[in-house]
Formats: C-alpha cells, sequence, structure tokens
C-alpha cells in the first residue's frame, strides 16, 4: 500500500520488482546484501532515466 499514490500500474509493477527481489534473496541462500545492492542499482538507473528525461515517472 506504500506506492497506492502511484495508481494501480505503479502498485503491480512494484509487486512485480518485489518478486524479483524476493527471488535474488532466495537464489542467495537468504543472504540480504545482493537485494539491497539491485535495490540500489535499480533506484540510480531509475533515477537517471527521470532526471535525463527518458520516462517520465
Amino acid at each position: 500500500m506504500g506506492h497506492f499514490y502511484q495508481g494501480i500500474v505503479g502498485m503491480v509493477g512494484t509487486g512485480l520488482i518485489a518478486v524479483g527481489f524476493s527471488a535474488i534473496y532466495l537464489m542467495n541462500r537468504h543472504n540480504l546484501w545482493p537485494c539491497i545492492l539491485a535495490h540500489g542499482l535499480y533506484n540510480t538507473v531509475a533515477f537517471i532515466l527521470v532526471f535525463r528525461g527518458i520516462i517520465l515517472h
């Protein structure tokens, strides 16, 4: 519900990304660091794309 402000598309997209992070977590034997790094990389790329006007967020 934390992404409710993004509408249904944002909530579904965030849910799918969460499933991906969950898979990373499970594939790495419950090690949280790969998820932290993947989340940071995702946020960095998204910020650059929004900042450059390539995607509107």
